[in-house]
């Protein structure tokens, strides 16, 4: 009896120690590497973009000089692909402030655009750009001191470089920084009326800056600006991949790639064949596919260990009710029902499963405890103190871990367990249940004669 229960007590370790790797592994190794993840997307986003936001799949410039196509028939081309969404166009063209002659930036961007950088509820809406012609500045600046008096008077007075290509300009063969040099340029003044002020969510909030209509910007281009109009780039992802659940992949990156190939002459980020395309979708795909390949290789050792749990946990169920099969008969012959039994052998088996998960839970706690605060204190070590206290924020938001997830797969996997055990322990309880009493007993008082003589 003596050597039966340290059998069954080192069984129960064992049993209770591999369902623990399991639970554990499922529960912490699956956020760890989405926690991974996401932490560098979301450094490389705040390394490129200067914000731990959403940026587009792909920024190119577009509506390449001499094509004679223009920027709204460029959109209108990307858009009919079928292959894009949210699209959102910026033009930068070149302005002077008219009193010091310094250069200061006008941006004229799309309803897309507006929304994204300032929200859909923003105090001056697109409708009233578009509407009025008019501008708004970003309030969230740290140069705003120097505008605030133009600002407030609802107008400021600005100088617009206007270039003319001479007649003999070969704009077929000449590049567009030789065309550039050709043109000759003059200057023009202006008034813009302020409307009012907007802030901005995200990009650098350290220059100052005034944002109008891509409208206004079609309408006052050729007297404004002549031959050269202004930078124009687009934002757009790639359709679908902004709704939850999208894998990033090669294929539909293929698919971009393809489409930019074939309106390289609308495109300006596509020289060549031979010439890559740079984009977030492309770094996104790339780091999902490595850790998609890490989590596959980790998901099927984590099923050999949960097998080797679950057919432990089983088997020390099995073989307990088993051997026990003469002292639950004799519990039966003095009053001890089936429901009494069966609710034995599911606390039996609550055991199993609590024990398992309360150890799982102890070792996630510890574990996410532990990375949080060593990542953060890296972060820490690494900032030189003149971070904003946004940024700072940002970058501890960067290296959280989640903490509710590991727990409800803890709960789950151990949820999955007990029902397992249960099963078997009331299985095997109804496989004995028929035979008589007597059998049993005497089934297991011969196997006991049997142990102790070869005689018998």
């Amino acid at each position: 009896a003596s050597r039966n229960a340290r059998r069954q007590k080192k069984r129960f370790v064992i049993t209770v120690l591999t369902l623990t790797v399991s639970i554990t592994m499922f529960a912490l190794f699956s956020t760890l590497t989405e926690t991974v993840e996401r932490s560098i997307i979301n450094l490389i986003k705040l390394n490129f973009y200067g914000t731990d936001k959403e940026p587009a799949d792909f920024e190119v410039e577009i509506g390449n000089f001499g094509s004679g196509i223009s920027t709204a028939e460029t959109v209108k081309e990307i858009a009919d692909s079928g292959l894009f969404e949210n699209i959102a166009v910026s033009v930068d063209p070149e302005f002077i402030l008219a009193e010091n002659e310094s250069k200061f930036k006008i941006y004229y961007v799309n309803k897309e655009a507006f929304t994204q950088i300032f929200g859909a509820d923003a105090p001056v809406s697109y409708d009233e750009l578009v509407s009025s012609g008019g501008y708004v500045y970003n309030e969230n600046c740290t140069d705003y001191a120097q505008y605030a008096d133009k600002l407030q008077c609802g107008s400021m007075p600005v100088i617009s470089i206007y270039r003319r290509l001479p007649d003999d300009a070969d704009k077929e063969n000449m590049s567009l920084g030789e065309l550039f040099i050709a043109a000759e340029s003059e200057t023009r003044e202006h008034t813009l009326d302020i409307l009012g002020s907007v802030s901005k969510q995200h990009e650098n909030k350290d220059s100052f800056a005034l944002y109008g209509a891509i409208e206004t910007h079609e309408k006052i281009k050729a007297e404004w600006f002549g031959a050269f109009s202004g930078f124009v780039t687009a934002d757009f992802s790639f359709a679908g991949s902004s709704a939850d659940g999208y894998q990033y992949n090669a294929a539909d990156l293929k698919k971009a790639e393809g489409w930019f190939r074939a309106h390289s002459d609308i495109v300006g980020s596509i020289d060549d064949e031979e010439t890559p395309i740079q984009n977030m979708y492309e770094i996104k795909w790339k780091t999902h596919s490595i850790l998609a390949t890490i989590r596959a290789g980790v998901l099927m050792l984590n099923v050999l260990i949960a097998l080797a749990a679950l057919i432990n946990l089983l088997n020390i169920i099995s073989t307990g009710i088993a051997n026990r099969r003469s002292e639950l008969a004799s519990l039966q012959c003095v009053g001890m029902t089936d429901r009494q039994l069966d609710r034995m052998a599911v606390i039996e088996c609550l055991q199993f499963a609590c024990t398992a998960a309360i150890i799982s839970a102890i070792i996630c706690a510890l574990v996410i405890f532990g990375a949080e605060t060593g990542l953060q204190a890296l972060i820490h070590a690494s900032l030189d103190g003149t971070e904003s206290e946004e940024t700072v924020k940002m970058l501890h938001g960067i290296v959280r871990i989640d903490r509710v997830t590991p727990f409800v797969r803890i709960a789950l996997s151990a949820l999955a367990a007990f029902a397992a055990g249960c099963v078997t322990s009331l299985l095997m309880l109804r496989m004995q249940n028929k035979d008589s009493l007597s059998d049993r007993i005497r089934g297991s008082e011969m196997k006991l004669d049997t142990k102790q003589s070869h005689i018998l």
